[in-house]
């Protein structure tokens, strides 16, 4: 009896042992595992303060690069897997074909292209130093997360939104607390953010918003257009593309044309005045017809007689020409405050429109696969709808919201903008410089001025 008490108790005890030893060794294991978890999501996400190395050298999530054992995660530590032709350097975006502007032609050349927007970005890795490989505790291959949140072995090309651990059994799920899953999702939203512009022009012509016309905007419509040898007094006012112009002083002309065809004389007393066209000649009374006679469209100067009718012959006299505008139009200035010589007339722009129809706003960031690397360009233009971009005309801004997949980090940005009178025909075109942002995850807000001409 006492036999049996004795190797009861030495069962009980192995059976303790066993599961001491047990526990000993798989307590290292899950803590390895939940170590390695950790470091690579925050290899990956950051602290979300700012972007981390990773989704700012390559503008996105990590991939799967090899399926090779312990290679799931070599994007993030394994330069020799790393194609070279993603490593750091400086990259060009490309304008020629679908990256050209919207605008084309010579009118166009200030707008960048070539070398003008260029990034240095790809992978300067390793982000996370662990040596050869990155296994869970048990040395398994970590499963990868999907888009929608499920799990799955991975495949060459997946994007890795997670990792996770099947425990020591190697299975989903568990019965033990070593066999649990351990999962290390990374946060989606650190990789995403979103930004708004504000445009602002600081120029005499324009409002400080642009694309909307400040209180007393000018509004040149009701203006009549320039004319070819047209009279015009000081405070005379005309448009011309959008521009207003006025007429700020008058030269004394010695010569002008006759109209095309005779006015109505005034011969009722020596003295009456007749305008012709921009002559205005003086009745001087009748002759006996030895003068030349007046003829349509014919320049004439001051002093000059001549007769008109016959029998009696009415003489006159050019007493004044009418100042007036060339018979070509001239080369405006259209810039507030400019003048421009025109013939008799000096005009002097006065205001134009001021605001903008059309503005374009471009941020360039890393577009990095497993086997390239190139710039990506996104691109907002007031005028046009596009999914995930949205205008808010009441303070000339645009947002590019999160959905549309833009990574934080360093990046470049670009804005112009221009009134399209007519298809083809543009005013007020300024642009911004090519600026130098660091995107933060989440929310980023910008001013830009667009301060550079673009003629």
């Amino acid at each position: 009896m006492e036999l049996v008490v004795v190797l009861g108790i030495l069962a009980v005890v192995a059976s303790v042992t066993v599961s001491m030893i047990g526990d000993a060794t798989e307590e290292p294991r899950v803590e390895k595992t939940t170590q390695l978890g950790n470091a690579v999501r925050d290899a990956v996400e950051g602290d979300g303060g700012g972007a981390t190395r990773f989704i700012s050298d390559m503008g996105r999530l990590p991939i799967v690069i090899s399926v090779d054992e312990g290679k799931v995660l070599a994007e993030i530590f394994d330069a020799a897997l790393v194609n070279s032709n993603v490593k750091t350097g400086l990259v060009s975006f490309d304008f020629t074909g679908a990256g050209a502007w919207p605008e084309t032609g010579t009118a166009w050349s200030s707008l960048p292209g070539g070398t003008d927007v260029s990034l240095q970005c790809g992978w300067s890795g390793p982000y996370y130093y662990t040596g050869t490989d990155i296994v869970d505790g048990w040395g398994n291959d970590w499963q990868i997360q999907k888009s929608d949140g499920t799990w799955k072995d991975a495949a060459a090309g997946d994007t890795i939104y997670g990792i996770r651990s099947l425990g020591s059994d190697s299975a989903t799920g568990g019965s033990s607390w070593n066999e649990n899953d351990l999962e290390f999702a990374f946060e989606e939203e650190l990789a995403k953010c979103s930004l708004t512009v504000f445009l602002m022009v600081k120029e005499e012509l324009y409002a400080d918003s642009p694309l909307t016309p400040p209180q007393g905007a000018d509004d040149v419509s009701s203006l009549g257009d320039w004319a070819a040898g047209h009279s015009y007094s000081a405070g005379d006012e005309i448009k011309e593309s959008g521009y207003r112009f006025r007429c700020i002083s008058v030269a004394e002309a010695y010569t002008g044309s006759s109209g095309s065809s005779a006015p109505a004389w005034n011969t009722s007393s020596v003295g009456d005045e007749t305008t012709d066209n921009q002559l205005v000649w003086e009745y001087l009374g009748t002759g006996d017809g030895s003068k030349t006679d007046w003829v349509a469209s014919t320049n004439y100067a001051v002093g000059d007689e001549r007769d008109y009718g016959s029998s009696p012959y009415y003489n006159f006299r050019c007493k004044r020409i009418i100042p007036h505008s060339g018979s070509s139009e001239p080369v405006w200035v259209k810039t507030a405050g400019a003048r421009t010589a025109d013939n008799h007339i000096v005009w002097k722009c006065m205001t134009g429109t001021s605001r903008m129809n059309r503005l374009r706003v471009a941020v360039f960031y890393p577009d990095i696969d497993d086997t390239k690397k190139k710039l990506g360009r996104k691109l907002a233009q007031s005028e046009l709808t596009i999914s995930n971009v949205e205008w808010n005309p009441s303070n000339s801004s645009v947002t590019f919201k999160k959905e549309l997949g833009l990574a934080p980090g360093s990046r470049k940005l670009y804005a112009y903008g221009f009134y399209e009178i007519n298809t083809g025909e543009y005013i007020n075109k300024f642009q911004s410089s090519v600026l130098d942002v660091n995107l933060k995850p989440g929310s980023n807000q910008i001013t830009i001025y667009l301060t550079s001409s673009l003629d």
